[in-house]
Parts: C-alpha cells; sequence; structure tokens
C-alpha cells in the first residue's frame, strides 16, 4: 500500500534536485582545493605545530 501511494507521487524530482546539489557542492570543494597557492596550503598544515599561533596556551611538557 505504501509502495503505491510513494510511486504515485512523483519523488523521484527531490532525488535528483538532491543529487545535483551534492554534485555541485562536490565540485566546488574540488575546484577550490585546485586553486589554492603552495604557501597556503604550507600555512595551514604547520598550524597544528605553530607555538605562536595560541599564545595564551601555556606548554605542557
Amino acid at each position: 500500500m505504501f509502495k503505491d501511494v510513494l510511486n504515485h507521487a512523483n519523488l523521484s524530482l527531490y532525488a535528483q534536485v538532491g543529487l545535483l546539489i551534492f554534485f555541485l557542492v562536490f565540485a566546488a570543494v574540488v575546484v577550490r582545493t585546485i586553486f589554492r597557492t603552495r604557501g597556503e596550503i604550507t600555512r595551514w598544515a604547520k598550524l597544528p605545530l605553530d607555538e605562536f599561533n595560541n599564545p595564551g596556551e601555556q606548554d605542557r611538557s
């Protein structure tokens, strides 16, 4: 019974719109990642190890 109701509701448009939104966001993330400069990536890679990034924290060693 529920299968018949859902089949006649034409809900496939929602699945197609959701898939389209997913691919657009995925493509935007890929393009944004590709066009980053090497300097930005290197700076981001050093952030967890940078002692001067969080001056309020004390050394725990």
